[in-house]
């Protein structure tokens, strides 16, 4: 699979926050499972364990949009 086709699927939170600059997700795919880099680039209260939906992909810096 391409990174773009997670585009809309939920992952788990793995760091104690997501921001502009920071945080990071994992992705259950099946198999082993993938470490996403995640941003949001809005004020949230996203924490650590929480599910979130990967809304973009950002080819150039490999990193996805998530919303609060």
């Amino acid at each position: 699979k391409r990174a773009v086709d997670f585009v809309g699927q939920y992952a788990t939170v793995r760091s104690g926050k997501v921001t502009a600059t920071m945080g990071e997700a994992a992705l259950h795919d099946g198999g082993a499972g993938l470490i996403l880099k995640v941003r949001c680039a809005e004020e949230n209260q996203i924490a650590r364990g929480d599910s979130v939906q990967l809304y973009s992909f950002d080819q150039t810096t490999g990193v996805y949009q998530i919303k609060p």
